[in-house]
């Protein structure tokens, strides 16, 4: 019997890990572009629209935003207070229950609750920071993206007048 009941403990433990996961959220990534975006050729805004909004980078992002502001709301939170229970005079054999002295106590730290405050301010304040380094890394992004749109614009120029070139200088050697 007792292989019985560590077999069936065993799968009421895997139910009760599958319910757990069951009721976990996983992150999804979020679908590409709009149609608009693909049926033209991208600008300069589209290019840095598509890498902030949905690049690889914007979930490390939000995943650095969440934690920022999951430490925030644990900030305000109050410390979970203890029961504590004691029995004293407790002798083995027959001795009257109003012999024996109980004692339960709910303790919690002062300092927990007058620092409360002061955490919460902490941690709006590296919450505030974390935007304002969230919003630079965006704008570094999309200062990376101009270049680089800036420089495939030249590249593609520069091949149109090379182009030019060697179809003028094709004429000009025909005409001869």
């Amino acid at each position: 019997m007792r292989r019985r009941d560590t077999a069936t403990a065993a799968t009421i433990a895997a139910l009760a890990a599958l319910a757990a996961c069951h009721a976990v959220v996983e992150p999804t990534i979020e679908s590409g572009h709009a149609k608009e975006l693909a049926d033209r050729p991208l600008s300069r805004a589209d290019c840095v629209k598509l890498a902030t909004d949905f690049g690889p980078a914007r979930a490390g992002w939000q995943a650095r935003y969440l934690a920022a502001t999951a430490q925030l709301r644990s900030a305000g939170l109050l410390q979970n207070p203890q029961l504590l229970a004691e029995w004293e005079d407790f002798r083995l054999g027959s001795v009257p229950a109003s012999a024996l002295q109980q004692t339960f106590s709910l303790t919690t730290a002062v300092g927990d609750l007058l620092a409360r405050s002061r955490r919460e301010e902490i941690a709006q304040a590296e919450l505030d920071a974390t935007l304002a380094d969230l919003a630079a890394e965006r704008r570094r992004l999309a200062l990376q993206v101009c270049r680089d749109y800036d420089d495939v614009v030249a590249a593609k120029e520069l091949a149109r007048i090379a182009l030019a070139e060697v179809a003028t200088c094709t004429r000009h050697r025909d005409a001869l």
